[in-house]
């Protein structure tokens, strides 16, 4: 098994941003990797360390595919934009 995945979104919610991270979930898995974790609501969400195990979320096939047709955003998304390096090292 390799290691995990993270990924988060940012933007806001469209016709396929689900369908996007049911894709990450579905090829990740099928690569062998460990855990899928989602950022809840982007980069924001990383920086506040608030994630959640999406195998906690779609235990099936069925799921998934309720997730890829669901409109809104599962996670959440957020407009923030991390500042340069050399403005705010704290925030990396």
């Amino acid at each position: 098994m390799k290691g995990n995945v993270l990924v988060g979104q940012s933007g806001g919610p469209t016709a396929v941003i689900n369908s996007s991270l049911a894709g990450v979930f579905k090829t990740a898995k099928e690569r062998g990797y460990g855990r899928v974790y989602g950022m809840r609501f982007g980069i924001q969400g990383f920086l506040d360390e608030q994630y959640v195990d999406l195998s906690d979320y779609i235990r099936n096939e069925l799921e998934l595919e309720l997730l890829k047709r669901t409109p809104s955003a599962f996670l959440g998304t957020c407009r923030y934009k991390l500042p340069e390096i050399h403005e705010d090292k704290k925030v990396y």
